[in-house]
């Protein structure tokens, strides 16, 4: 029979030639071929009890060269037999058989030898579906030549000298004549290859979903930026002011991110936290990736529609920054695939279900929508048969129905549970963007249920949860990062079927002319399949290398770093020791990260009221956010905007602006006083501070000063912040740099001064002597307590 893997016998001396599957004979030795004894037929016949050998049909001959044992395999396999005696012992041609029994006959030989007893190897199954790398389905050609679907090897119901047989043998070189086949099954076994053609669709496909990540992911920082990296920093630290429940989603979320940053020392490779963050993104996203392609091929998608499914995961984020938002969703997606893939298989392994059962509860506690898509399928699975199939229909309808009030309380309690940006915009999106994609949602899932019998289910509740959490305005922004995967799995599906359908091989249709096989539009599409198959590829090639191209040319954003570390410098050169920065989590970690002092950076609600100096906010906006009245400095970079507010900053009385202005004239009226055109604008507008103002006074009037400007503090500009800074280049009309001496007689003069008019900062510079005072809420009301 085609498919065993009995070796051939030569046996030197007692007459037994080796013979092929076919019958043919391959040692030479003239022997005839078997064929004439039918399948089935009669075994070597004992002639009563005199031992003698049995009469042979006709045509099977003994002597002259024939085997009187040689018969046929029942299964129309021939074959040589030995017989045996009731010793086992081999009883030579043209003698009896022994038996040590005289007075009954001797037994009948066995119906075959002791090495062809083992148990038969199972037949090579018949290949009925289509090869994997392959989109054409199983069928018959319109010749009508089954050769084509023929397995190697041989099958069920195919003979020895059959057509079909011997198509088979052409197509496996151990059936050619002469061939001899391994005496063991180890040695016959053939290892299929491990890489082939047909996975470079998929791994294409997953590398351009990375590189088109990659290069969203560097685009600008978004508001919702550092949700997950802050609270994960802290944690790190040792900081339990997050003020998250462990098992909610952001606790888990950050929970998660503090594991990633910790086995990849992630916040230390990188500037900011939101970099850090983004770069978890980019490794979800290519998790989920791989887990949704293996998916897919346990569920029966060939490569090619295994690359389908992940370019439309990757596409949806082309349109809207889906995956780009920092949300529990994000990581939740993995956990989902991980579960999906590990039951997709049918039945799994007990330690494969309790791995499932865990990462579909990780996936629920990070994303809630996930426990309406899965009691919406299996809702759905019960409804359709899907799952308990032995069950009446009534029972699972009625089990499905009950899964009803447990879907509209999640769906009512979903908001409390886990609350999500109250605008799209905050992860990057648009009103007209979230309808499309809900409307493309809905679609693929209404397809899905209709048109793919195995994944009705997953339809269903693609499009049930779609339309009920991700439809109503503002949309939850978590429930459609765990329905993208899914939506992205039916579209695989449903090209690989549309795709089977329009290359369905029809019977050719006769012409009416030429009374000629005509061949139809499937054959046609069938020749085109090759240049089909060529040019995608090609594109994909030319897809993957402009993603590349453009990753590398791409802009690199700092994400605010050199606004973080302006900020820190600003609060080292123009605050006082003793005042502190107060921020919420996202700024706060992103400021002690940049090398921020702990103790003078600190989370709101930490800073006791009653605690000496002075407390500034700190806070960051993106994009064109107005600037906030009560700013002293704002810093920007990449987009991102850090703006130090002073709650307590005090707003000068008619009376102090008055003051200011007076001293500004007598300072300007002094004949030995010299100054720039800038310095003078200045002066006469009153945005001096009145303590560097009385200062400059009081020089004029002790040694005559010359004012070579009077700078802005960075970062203070168009803030209204009065200005603390002067630089002196001239003292009783004689440069500084040319008269050190002078200098050190200034120096000396400034140190012996009081507060609040001695400088906080006195220091040479290449144009003279620079005189700074530390920023304070109300300096006019200082001053005037100092003067009272």
């Amino acid at each position: 029979m085609p498919g065993r893997d009995v070796p051939d016998r030569d046996l030197p001396g007692w007459g037994l030639p080796g013979r092929d599957r076919t019958g043919r004979d391959v040692t030479g030795r003239g022997v005839p071929d078997q064929g004439s004894v039918p399948p089935g037929g009669p075994r070597d016949q004992v002639a009563g009890s005199t031992g003698a050998p049995a009469a042979q049909p006709p045509g099977s001959g003994t002597g002259n060269g024939t085997d009187p044992w040689a018969t046929a395999d029942p299964d129309g396999y021939p074959g040589a037999h030995e017989p045996h005696t009731d010793t086992g012992r081999l009883v030579p041609p043209g003698t009896t058989a022994w038996a040590p029994d005289a007075a009954g006959p001797p037994r009948e030989p066995s119906a075959a030898p002791r090495w062809a007893r083992r148990p038969r190897p199972s037949p090579a199954p018949v290949r009925t579906s289509p090869d994997a790398d392959d989109l054409l389905p199983p069928l018959t050609p319109p010749s009508g030549d089954t050769t084509r679907t023929a397995p190697v090897g041989g099958g069920p119901g195919v003979r020895p000298g059959s057509q079909l047989f011997l198509a088979a043998a052409e197509e496996d070189p151990l059936e050619q004549a002469g061939a001899r086949r391994a005496r063991h099954r180890a040695r016959s076994r053939r290892l299929s290859p491990r890489f082939t053609v047909g996975l470079l669709w998929p791994i294409g496909a997953l590398l351009l979903v990375g590189l088109v990540s990659a290069r969203l992911l560097h685009g600008t920082r978004l508001p919702d930026d550092g949700r997950l990296t802050a609270p994960a920093f802290a944690l790190l630290r040792g900081d339990s002011g997050t003020g998250l429940p462990a098992l909610s989603p952001d606790g888990l979320g950050a929970l998660q991110t503090a594991v990633y940053a910790t086995l990849t020392r992630a916040f230390d490779r990188h500037a900011t936290l939101v970099v850090a963050g983004r770069e978890l993104l980019l490794v979800s996203v290519l998790v989920a990736g791989l887990l949704l392609w293996r998916t897919a091929r346990r569920v029966g998608l060939s490569n090619p529609s295994c690359a389908v499914a992940l370019l439309a995961f990757g596409a949806v984020p082309v349109i809207t920054p889906v995956y780009l938002a920092s949300s529990p969703g994000a990581l939740a997606v993995p956990w989902l695939m991980l579960s999906a893939y590990l039951l997709a298989g049918g039945r799994p392994a007990p330690a494969s279900g309790v791995l499932a059962a865990v990462a579909a509860v990780l996936s629920v506690l990070l994303a809630p929508d996930v426990l309406l898509l899965g009691l919406a399928g299996a809702a759905a699975a019960l409804v359709t048969g899907a799952v308990l199939p032995r069950w009446p229909a009534s029972r699972r309808l009625a089990c499905a129905l009950a899964l009803g009030p447990l879907f509209l309380l999640a769906t009512l309690t979903l908001d409390r549970w886990d609350p999500q940006p109250a605008s799209p915009g905050r992860w990057g999106a648009t009103s007209g963007e979230l309808v499309t994609v809900t409307v493309v949602l809905v679609l693929v899932g209404l397809l899905g249920a209709v048109g793919l019998p195995r994944l009705r289910a997953a339809g269903i509740a693609l499009a049930l949860t779609a339309a009920t959490t991700v439809a109503p305005s503002p949309g939850r922004l978590s429930a459609l990062q765990v329905c993208l995967p899914v939506a992205a799995l039916l579209v695989g599906a449903l090209a690989q079927v549309a795709v089977r359908r329009v290359l369905a091989v029809r019977p050719a249709v006769p012409s009416t002319a030429t009374g000629r096989p005509r061949p139809g539009s499937a054959t046609r599409s069938r020749r085109l399949l090759p240049l089909t198959q060529l040019a995608a590829a090609l594109a994909l090639g030319a897809a993957v290398v402009t993603a590349s191209l453009a990753l590398g040319r791409a802009p690199t954003s700092d994400f605010g770093d050199r606004a973080h570390r302006a900020t820190l410098a600003w609060q080292e050169q123009q605050l006082a020791p003793d005042a502190v920065l107060v921020g919420s989590g996202r700024i706060w970690s992103e400021l002690v990260h940049a090398g921020g002092d702990p103790a003078r950076v600190q989370l709101a609600g930490d800073t006791p009221a009653d605690a000496p100096g002075a407390r500034l906010v700190v806070r960051t906006t993106t994009g064109a956010a107005p600037q906030p009245a009560d700013a002293v400095a704002t810093f920007t970079s990449s987009g991102v905007q850090v703006h130090v507010e002073d709650p307590d900053r005090g707003s000068p009385t008619p009376a102090a602006r008055e003051q200011r202005r007076q001293l500004a004239a007598a300072l300007l009226t002094n004949p030995t006083t010299s100054d720039s055109g800038q310095a003078t604008g200045q002066l006469t507008a009153g945005d001096v501070d009145p303590r560097l103002l009385s200062l400059l006074a009081g020089m004029s009037a002790q040694f005559g000063v010359g004012l070579h400007s009077l700078p802005v503090v960075a970062g203070e500009e168009g803030t209204g912040t009065l200005t603390r800074v002067a630089v002196l280049d001239s003292m009783d009309g004689v440069p500084l740099d040319q008269d050190p001496a002078r200098v050190d007689r200034l120096q000396a003069w400034l140190s012996v001064q009081r507060a609040p008019f001695a400088p906080d900062v006195v220091r040479r510079t290449p144009d003279g002597l620079l005189l700074a005072f530390h920023y304070v809420p109300d300096p006019d009301a200082l001053v005037e307590r100092a003067t009272a």
